[in-house]
């Protein structure tokens, strides 16, 4: 019994970190450029964290705290001349819920239908990107639910897929993945219950800052554009939100100060370009800066 013991804490210890465990993973991360420059407390922010320990690596099994709870299991050490090691198994894996119904998956593709389109900033660019949901499941086929310039998509073809999908209490989960490698996967939930989409987004590791456009939000800045978007010489963004979206690249982000910001260029890059606030509370907006 005493032996086992000593065995249990050098292999486990996932409560027992101590601030030197800390110290030393984030020091490992640190190694692998600006995207872990946060360490574990990054991750921990969107994912519960379990972690053991060997004498050479500690093992991370992370799950996401959104309801898609995808898992994904991460290995930080050093080998035997002192050089850091970082490793994943390979993918995503998917919570061992059930999966949808056929009947679940009906009325999941008659919710996609009715909300025809949602609006999504991306993690990377903050780009405001488009997604027509009015096909339903079918949508899928239509365009590719990745974080790409709206300019380098070109004429609508059917894009190969791959989509899972799970129950996670009163969600109804679709895992949407366009690559064979397990960096980015994009998920939307639907509530069954109320009938609407709960949620969407591109669920990474570390998370981006990407997220659904809500229909208020949505509805809010539009309006603040066809109201107060005159610029004179500079411009106009009186068409609003969706027009402008398919003749400009958006880039829209949240300061968390009250704020709406978005810049507004050509998607080739070339030609004039605005950018400028939206007051939260108002709608007003502050002055554009704007050039070539």
């Amino acid at each position: 019994m005493k032996y086992l013991l000593i065995i249990l804490a050098l292999t486990t210890g996932s409560f027992q970190m101590k601030e030197q465990d800390r110290k030393k993973i984030n020091k490992l991360f640190s190694h692998y450029g600006s995207k872990w420059s946060k360490g574990i407390e990054q991750i921990e922010k969107d994912y519960d964290v379990v972690i053991s320990r060997t004498n050479r690596e500690y093992s991370l099994e992370i799950s996401s705290k959104l309801p898609p709870a995808l898992k994904l299991s991460m290995h930080l050490g050093d080998d035997e001349k002192g050089n850091p090691t970082f490793t994943f198994d390979p993918g995503f894996t998917y919570p061992p819920t059930p999966e949808l119904t056929k009947d679940e998956l009906k009325a999941v593709d008659q919710i996609l239908k009715t909300r025809k389109q949602i609006w999504m900033v991306t993690p990377g660019n903050q780009y405001l990107q488009v997604f027509d949901l009015s096909s339903g499941l079918h949508s899928f086929d239509k365009q590719r639910f990745e974080e790409v310039s709206r300019h380098k998509t070109g004429k609508p073809i059917s894009y190969k897929h791959t989509l899972v999908t799970r129950k996670n209490g009163q969600f109804a989960v679709l895992y949407l993945k366009y690559s064979e490698w397990w960096d980015s996967v994009f998920c939307i939930w639907i509530d069954q219950d109320k009938k609407i989409i709960a949620g969407a987004n591109w669920i990474d590791v570390p998370m981006g800052r990407g997220f659904l456009l809500s229909v208020e939000d949505f509805n809010f800045i539009d309006q603040a554009l066809r109201k107060n978007g005159d610029f004179g010489v500079y411009g106009s963004v009186t068409e609003g939100l969706l027009a402008l979206s398919k003749h400009f690249q958006i880039q829209l982000s949240d300061s968390n100060e009250g704020n709406w910001w978005l810049h507004i260029t050509p998607f080739d890059g070339h030609g004039h370009f605005l950018g400028f606030s939206i007051d939260k509370a108002t709608g007003s907006i502050g002055s554009p800066l704007a050039g070539h």
